[in-house]
């Protein structure tokens, strides 16, 4: 394993983690579906299932498919409450 192999791993949860620090910074200022707001949280999920289907094709390893479900799964929730916050409305 190289170190190339983890930082492509981190890619993921940096997402996720920039997604966090963005509902943090704007939800305090956010109404009732303001979608200037929603749109850049809306596009992270779909790319974070795009980096791990990357990262399954290129490294085909049954790890790095175990690693995939886990983030997604895991990623889905927090997408999912990010933009309950966002937006200020259910679902």
């Amino acid at each position: 394993m190289t170190e190339h192999y983890f930082k492509q791993l981190s890619i993921p949860p940096v997402l996720l983690l920039c997604l966090v620090v963005w509902t943090m910074l704007v939800s305090p200022y956010t109404d009732h579906n303001d979608y200037w707001a929603i749109f850049p949280a809306a596009f992270v999920f779909p790319v974070i299932v795009i980096s791990h289907a990357w990262l399954i094709w290129n490294y085909r390893s049954i790890l790095v498919v175990a690693y995939a479900i886990v983030s997604i799964y895991i990623s889905y929730n927090a997408w999912l409450l990010c933009l309950w916050k966002i937006s200020k409305s259910a679902f």
